[in-house]
């Protein structure tokens, strides 16, 4: 038998590859050949023109291999079942008996995958909770559009399959836990709650522990790119759009532009005030670039200490 996935889409016909072998784990076991290299290219047409009565065929699984109408032959006469990833180039005309898929995977697909997984388990979600459950999950395709990542969702929903058989209380609070986790200390949301709190101490302890993950100039970035879309939404507030238009205008989903407005107002973020905190990110960054200080770490406990 021979499978060919070919969706178009790299991440898609990983996800079909994985459900293939779940339901044969052997397949794990098969060493998997790049058809991209020269090597791997040789090595592909070394087992399917080699015919040894001495040795035992096996299963085959390459990936972006060409299927010209010569290799097409080779497989069709191959005795043991082959499984054809991504395979580059234009597919010639497939016999019936090869098995061909092409659909690709959507995002209705995998929120109602998700859904039905945390509806078995019991777990309940809020729209805010929905959106900062998607958001890490989600990648720009090749056209810079947001989408669901299929390979995400699937390590996503492993991680989800290990807090079962608890209870409904153990398992809504592991939930949460792994939420937090999946968002990592630097969620978007988190870190503009901590750059604009009145809590001092609870502030130095949040970057203090973060900075132990990132370094000063990789949490200076998130938080400008965060500071740059909060005042992109609430400068379309102030012009009187509603969250939906300025979802479109910038890019986002809606819920999630919804989602970070809140946190703008539970924080009391202004525009003013995200301009403020941005302009010394920008200083900051500029100071340590031109050796101003020496230690960057020590740049950004001067930037929460004067904040």
């Amino acid at each position: 038998m021979i499978t060919v996935i070919a969706t178009g889409d790299r991440e898609s016909d990983l996800y079909y590859w994985t459900g293939i072998t779940k339901k044969d784990p052997e397949l794990k076991n098969i060493p998997s050949i790049d058809c991209t290299t020269e090597n791997g290219l040789q090595r592909l047409l070394q087992k399917l023109e080699t015919i040894s009565l001495l040795s035992e065929s096996t299963p085959l699984v390459c990936h972006y291999p060409e299927i010209s109408e010569t290799i097409l032959a080779l497989f069709t006469s191959y005795t043991e079942n082959i499984f054809i990833i991504s395979p580059t180039g234009k597919l010639p005309k497939l016999p019936r008996e090869i098995t061909v898929i092409t659909e690709k995977i959507t995002d209705t697909t995998l929120k109602l995958l998700i859904a039905d997984t945390l509806k078995k388990l019991s777990i309940a979600l809020d729209r805010d909770q929905t959106v900062r459950l998607y958001i890490p999950l989600t990648i720009d395709d090749y056209m810079g559009k947001e989408r669901l990542s299929p390979l995400r969702c699937l390590t996503f929903l492993r991680q989800v399959e290990t807090i079962s058989g608890s209870t409904p209380e153990e398992v809504q609070k592991s939930f949460m836990i792994l939420l937090g986790l999946q968002e990592g200390k630097a969620s978007q949301w988190e870190i503009l709650a901590q750059l604009f709190t009145t809590n001092k101490v609870r502030q130095k302890d949040y970057f203090v522990a973060l900075a132990e993950t990132m370094s000063p100039y990789e949490i200076m970035s998130m938080a400008k790119s965060t500071l740059l879309l909060v005042m992109a939404i609430l400068k379309g507030r102030q012009e009187g759009i509603d969250s939906a238009s300025i979802a479109k205008k910038i890019g986002k989903h809606p819920f999630y532009v919804g989602s970070l407005l809140k946190t703008t107002e539970l924080q009391k973020i202004t525009y003013e005030k995200a301009e403020k905190i941005l302009t010394r990110l920008m200083n900051l960054e500029l100071a340590l670039k031109s050796g101003r200080f020496e230690d960057e770490s020590f740049g950004f406990e001067v930037l929460l200490a004067t904040n």
